[in-house]
């Protein structure tokens, strides 16, 4: 078995130590949260629990999940992740619970997926040809993309995505954000390039039950950043110490 300081090298040679501090500052911040009394469950509800989450039908495959995750196969340590992930999900819940709606609205551009095609030229003169090319119905925009855009969405025939609103640049997100289903827009200018922009479809998030699941991750992860990068810099310095 490898000594702490070469699973340390290891960790660190494929850039997993900020991952591995990640998860040690939500371990810690899980086993120090302090939950309702009237939160607790028995293990076989926390066992029953985990297996809708996972999705796991049966005995066989749950154990067959407790073998490839490392896991040990007697009832015990089951228990233990168990009860783990029912009050980390409890956790995530308690979160989200009061600000909802103002965190929903906070990251709906992250939320929202958009599928759309974009063109890049540097000649003006050629991207309003080619505008009205599309406009008209004389040239498709994949046909256009894939022959004079010169940006990588040359190979995709001018489509992007889908990807949330934070990913495009500023200038195009800002026109997607309010764009209808296959509304083009004229050339404009971002950087050295001319952009011909349509949008194909949104898919607009709404504030269910699985959009609070996600917004109650990101919190956490928000709530549990600080420490991550505490526990970093110590590893680091334990490690160079040593």
């Amino acid at each position: 078995m490898q000594d702490p300081k070469s699973i340390m090298k290891l960790l660190a040679m494929g850039n997993l130590l900020t991952p591995y501090a990640a998860f040690q500052a939500e371990l810690r911040f899980i086993n120090e949260f302090n939950l309702n009394s009237n939160s607790k469950i028995s293990d076989k509800e926390a066992i029953e629990g985990l297996m809708k989450e996972l999705d796991i039908k049966d005995k066989e495959t749950l154990i067959n999940w407790q073998k490839s995750n490392l896991l040990s196969t007697d009832i015990e340590s089951l228990s233990e992740y168990a009860q783990f992930r029912f009050k980390r999900r409890n956790i995530v819940d308690q979160l989200i619970s009061s600000n909802a709606e103002a965190l929903f609205l906070r990251f709906k551009d992250r939320l929202d997926r958009t599928l759309y095609s974009c063109l890049r030229i540097a000649d003006e003169n050629l991207a309003q040809h080619l505008y009205y090319s599309i406009e008209s119905g004389e040239m498709s925009f994949g046909d256009a993309a894939e022959k004079y855009s010169e940006g990588p969405e040359a190979k995709t025939q001018g489509i992007l995505g889908p990807c949330d609103l934070t990913v495009p640049h500023p200038e195009i997100s800002s026109r997607l954000r309010t764009a209808t289903p296959k509304q083009l827009f004229k050339p404009f200018p971002i950087d050295e390039w001319f952009v011909i922009l349509r949008l194909e479809y949104r898919f607009d998030s709404e504030l269910n039950q699985s959009t609070k699941e996600v917004l109650g991750k990101m919190l956490l992860n928000s709530k549990v950043r600080q420490l991550s990068l505490q526990i970093n810099k110590e590893m680091i310095n334990n490690f160079l110490g040593e």
